[in-house]
């Protein structure tokens, strides 16, 4: 990993923050946060937390049900993050 973030020059790390229907943190949030203090732990990189909130949905009606569908709502995730980063500046 270290190596692939100084080829790339990655300066930040985007992962899914997972909350219910009810906008709380759901089961797999615990893990969430102990794989985040890793990451920064490991890398010293920021890492944030993006609202990953029915993206696996949103990556399904984009492109239907395939092998990639996780790698949409990974990019869906992610590029939520990039326009709000976009708009603060």
């Amino acid at each position: 990993m270290e190596k692939i973030i100084k080829i790339e020059n990655i300066t930040d790390i985007v992962i899914g923050e997972s909350k219910n229907f009810a906008g709380e943190p759901n089961k797999i949030m615990v893990e969430i946060e102990k794989f985040k203090n890793i990451l920064v732990r490991k890398t010293e990189l920021n890492v944030f937390l993006e609202p990953e909130f029915m993206t696996s949905s949103q990556a399904e009606q984009i492109q239907g049900k395939n092998d990639m569908h996780d790698a949409s709502a990974a990019t869906i995730i992610l590029q939520s993050f990039l326009d709000k980063k976009s708009s603060v500046i």
